[in-house]
């Protein structure tokens, strides 16, 4: 009994002092941190869901950033670096850009349908993945597409125009997912869904559940973080996505490709450019082959969860302050009426174009309410912080905390203040970040802006938008997950113009 305990000892203070070890990490370099607790570091209250990555991101901001220019958080036990100098931010992102070509929020070992993703990829693969699909976003590829996005605005005006309680109040974020479904199935695979009709409810059901995870998968993750991260990273699976979704979409975009190249069918979509670059590495056999088919549903996933989720999520913010705001939604209709009159009353790619206070509507709102709380890297060869002694190793993580810069009265005074004129002179000022910055930045922004311009337009010329006791001010955020959520709805009133 007493070896057995001396052993049981000794096994605990290894384990005690490996879980210990790399808590000294920021000290030594001088950066500021809090002090971390055994096994959580400074994420208990995330992962045991008492405040959302959002108000975690801010809270660090906060505190350090008039201290210096980076300061330190430790998952588990693993270190973080947070930039709080906007200076700093373009020096990692674009200066110094070759420093930190990878991300590192995904760097887990990934199923097969969802290897090497545009998101996650590798700066190898990253590149030239990112340059062959870049002509997919072009101008003239998206003003092509016009008629289908008019096709899905008039589908949802008409659903407005049909319902049985037309002065009912609609949960925001669910209603423009409806939206963007519609407009993604459309433009990017030519999957004609119309959810409005629910037609396909089980389409709308996985698409709602992306980010839905396991308690197994949250365990992984957990592990990941803490105890043998490494092993974890290499070795074990990690669904990002609900692996049902996943398997789901998977299926359709199998489908539809088989379908196509069946019966010699092209479209004018996003499905057809991979298509034809797979057609066309088959062709040249390159030493390495980019878009095979496994590659070609990892990418067309990615474009269909993540415009999903961004674009319902910006919609639904931005009618969320509408309703709050009616001096900005009046000035908006008087220029979508101005506008439209000027094009012939046609919404199209050119008038929505033409529509300035609109975008600055949808920037002030992707200000206020970024979808997203921090956009990440990972440095993949040493690096030397400007103007201070610190040296990065290889392998370190590094987080831009978006939601610190979105509200920092440096950048934007008031910041509580929904006022769109902020991005009258500078559409992407200093601090403003949702879209990312540098050369992996967001590569659906233009998608995501001009799909949403439409649904604004078709919404707000013939509706009316108010706040009743139902909305939420200010709105609860969800706890769980790392994409900003509204956990009890935005409840807004939609009523008829009368003309």
């Amino acid at each position: 009994m007493i070896i057995f305990l001396s052993i049981l000892l000794i096994l605990i203070s290894i384990l005690y002092y490996y879980l210990m070890s790399n808590y000294d990490y920021f000290e030594k370099k001088n950066v500021p941190y809090d002090k971390p607790v055994l096994l959580f570091g400074n994420i208990r209250d995330r992962l045991l869901q008492k405040v959302c990555l959002h108000d975690f991101m801010q809270y660090y901001y906060m505190k350090y950033k008039n201290n210096h220019p980076i300061c330190g958080v430790y998952e588990g036990r693993n270190p973080r670096y947070l930039v709080l100098d906007f200076n700093l931010v373009k020096d990692i992102f674009i200066r110094d850009f070759d420093h930190f070509t990878d991300r590192s929020l995904f760097n887990f070992k990934q199923a097969d349908i969802l290897k090497d993703l545009l998101l996650m990829s590798s700066g190898p693969i990253w590149k030239p993945t990112r340059a062959k699909l870049t002509p997919a976003f072009s101008s003239g590829k998206l003003k092509a597409m016009d008629v289908l996005i008019q096709r899905c605005g008039e589908q949802m005006s008409q659903h407005l125009l049909e319902r049985k309680n037309p002065d009912e109040e609609l949960e925001m974020k669910q209603f423009f997912g409806l939206f963007t479904l519609d407009v993604i199935s459309n433009c990017a695979f030519g999957i004609e869904s119309n959810p409005w009709k629910e037609t396909d409810p089980e389409l709308i059901t996985a698409f709602r559940n992306f980010d839905s995870m396991t308690t197994l998968t949250r365990m992984r993750l957990l592990a990941s973080l803490v105890l043998m991260p490494h092993y974890f990273r290499r070795f074990v699976t990690v669904w990002i996505f609900n692996k049902k979704t996943a398997y789901f979409i998977a299926n359709i975009i199998r489908n539809t490709r088989e379908y196509r190249l069946k019966n010699n069918q092209r479209r004018n979509d996003f499905l057809q450019l991979l298509l034809d670059i797979s057609a066309q590495e088959e062709e040249e056999k390159p030493e390495h082959r980019l878009m095979d088919v496994d590659h070609v549903i990892s990418q067309s996933i990615l474009f269909m969860i993540a415009g999903f989720e961004t674009s319902s999520t910006l919609l639904g913010f931005a009618a969320y302050e509408l309703a709050l705001n009616p001096e900005v939604q009046n000035t908006l209709r008087a220029e979508i009426k101005s506008v439209l009159e000027k094009h012939n009353n046609v919404c199209n790619y050119d008038a929505v174009q033409d529509m300035h206070y609109l975008e600055m509507v949808l920037l002030e709102t992707l200000r206020k309410h970024s979808p997203v709380a921090r956009i990440d890297r990972c440095c993949v060869k040493e690096y030397k912080i400007r103007g201070t002694d610190i040296v990065m190793e290889k392998g370190m993580n590094v987080s831009v905390p978006v939601v610190g810069f979105h509200y920092d009265p440096t950048y934007f005074p008031n910041p509580e203040k929904f006022d769109p004129l902020r991005f009258q002179e500078n559409r992407n000022p200093d601090g403003f970040l949702s879209f990312g910055i540098g050369p992996r930045n967001c590569i659906g922004k233009r998608f995501a802006l001009i799909s949403t311009k439409f649904a604004m337009v078709y919404l707000i010329k013939d509706f009316e938008l108010k706040a009743t006791e139902k909305t939420e001010v200010p709105y609860t955020k969800r706890k769980i997950g790392i994409l900003l959520y509204p956990q009890n709805g935005l409840h807004v009133k939609i009523s008829k113009l009368n003309e």
